[in-house]
């Protein structure tokens, strides 16, 4: 009887097992449940995809995943690109993703990395680009050990203990990325020499970005990242010589911690970071506050940030501007010329834009759209020039959102393009025309009465041949012009006053009239 049971047991298992198989495949068509059983997938040195069923294909240096996986892909070939294409790569909360380990030159792109121990692992490698990936619920979402000369770019990082985490690692840049809801953010440990710039780092539990070494090791250039609602903005732990500005600290618990971290540079010369908690004023609208910002009794930030500091790319034809500014309210560009978007306004904003002289030289006119009026500019002025840019503050005095666009001054229409201007010429040439007719017609009168002064001493007869005479000479004077002007001679007969009354008989007539 029991034997009985434990085979009708094993008998309902086997089934159910067989049914689960096949309906994986069914639904994903081989591929999760071939990632399901664990195998590692390799990208050997040779070029070769193993096992040969994994799910990538190739084409001469790019390998592209075709389905999700379940278990580490190791590369093992330099100067590669490795494209997830949006796959996803899912462990079981252990063990590598992705292992890049005595790589160079590869790109690793397009992944979700979720649930292992190191989501992208690097150790001993060089020249490696980590882009566009996203890299949640790990230990450590990607892990440097002893790797120089790497760009970490443009990755979503999220839920991880540890966001970005460099060990023994100089020269490395982490830019552009979403680091947000870790313990900590990016932790550097023992390296110098690493450029961290451009990120959002945001609500990381602990810190938002740790430095610390026990050999006293620095030099990192931190720039334009927005540092918000952490636990601490930038911990600093034997870390000195560092260069930190365009960044914004905002609503941090802490915004900036030091142990044993000094002469630190807070500037770049003439501009430092924005501080959500700064007390200061800007007496002469420079989008500088007047006076420093503390951090400790060795720290000080110069030239604190009335704003927060944001750049935006534009393009313009086939070139891109880098365009840096400072404002009280959220701005945003859309990339289409010199404009951008004031929205989230408090009673008023100020903002102070860098502009590259190549794009667009001085002066300038600052206009409110949509749609844009060129009847009310806004005021400015230009803080300072340096021969490239020119750096100009304006204030927008109103609460509603507003597209703002900086051109040249537009310049009055020319006086061709008026329609009063036509319409005075227009008059212009009637009076001239009706003149000119006016004072023919006049000497004309004039001519006849000259002729006609002594009318009542002269005879009829004497009187028909004055007019005949006359009107002969003005057609000389027509046929005259008629030849010089266009060089036609015409052909007429020359006729006396008295040939045409002999010819017409008038003479005769006359004289009867006359002895009568």
């Amino acid at each position: 009887m029991k034997g009985e049971v434990e085979c009708s047991l094993i008998k309902i298992i086997g089934t159910a097992s067989l049914f689960s198989f096949l309906l994986c495949i069914l639904l994903s068509g081989g591929s999760v449940c071939r990632a399901e059983i664990g195998n590692t997938i390799y990208i050997r040195a040779d070029g070769s995809v193993d096992p040969p069923t994994a799910p990538i294909v190739k084409e001469d240096d790019v390998y592209v995943l075709t389905a999700d996986i379940s278990d580490t892909l190791v590369v093992e070939r330099d100067n590669v690109i490795v494209d997830g294409a949006g796959y996803t790569i899912r462990g079981v909360g252990e063990g590598v993703g992705l292992d890049l380990s005595n790589r160079t030159g590869v790109t690793v792109r397009n992944f979700r990395i979720l649930n292992f121990t190191v989501g992208i692992k690097l150790k001993n490698s060089a020249n490696n680009n980590i882009l566009k990936n996203s890299i949640t619920n790990c230990q450590e979402g990607v892990r440097l050990n002893l790797s120089e000369d790497n760009n970490i770019a443009s990755n979503f990082i999220k839920n991880n203990s540890y966001g970005v985490y460099l060990v023994s690692s100089d020269n490395n840049r982490v830019v552009n990325n979403t680091v947000v809801y870790n313990w900590y953010g990016i932790r550097v440990v023992n390296s110098s020499n690493c450029y961290i710039y451009q990120n959002n780092v945001t609500r990381n539990d602990s810190a938002g970005i740790f430095l610390n070494s026990y050999l006293s090791m620095g030099n990192f250039s931190l720039y334009g990242n927005e540092i918000s609602n952490n636990g601490i903005g930038i911990w600093f732990w034997n870390s000195s010589n560092n260069i930190i500005y365009h960044n914004n600290f905002v609503n941090n618990t802490i915004q900036v911690s030091l142990y044993n971290s000094e002469e630190n540079r807070w500037d770049n010369g003439f501009e430092g970071n924005y501080w959500s908690d700064y007390k200061g004023n800007d007496a002469n609208k420079d989008a500088i506050g007047d006076i420093p910002y503390n951090i400790d009794e060795s720290n000080q930030d110069v030239y604190p940030l009335m704003g927060r500091f944001v750049e935006f790319i534009i393009k313009i034809g086939d070139t891109l501007y880098k365009i840096e500014t400072i404002c009280n309210c959220i701005i945003f560009s859309e990339g289409n010329g010199l404009s951008f978007w004031l929205r989230n306004i408090r009673n008023s904003a100020f903002c102070r834009i860098c502009i590259p002289n190549m794009l667009i030289e001085p002066p300038y006119m600052i206009v409110i759209g949509p749609p844009y009026s060129y009847d009310n500019p806004l005021d400015h002025r230009i803080v300072w020039e340096n021969g490239t840019h020119s750096w100009v503050y304006f204030e927008y005095p109103y609460q509603d959102d507003a597209l703002i666009a900086i051109v040249r001054p537009v310049r009055p229409f020319p006086l061709w393009s008026q329609w009063w201007f036509w319409g005075l010429c227009i008059l212009v040439i009637l009076t001239t025309v009706s003149l000119g007719r006016y004072f023919q017609q006049r000497k004309i009168i004039n001519m006849y009465k000259e002729q006609l002064k002594n009318i009542g001493q002269i005879s009829h007869f004497d009187m028909a041949k004055i007019l005949f005479e006359a009107d002969v000479r003005r057609c000389h004077e027509k046929l005259g012009v008629l030849r010089r002007k266009y060089g036609i001679k015409v052909r007429h007969r020359e006729e006396t006053f008295e040939d045409l009354l002999k010819r017409t008989g008038i003479e005769r007539k006359f004289k009867e009239r006359s002895r009568k």
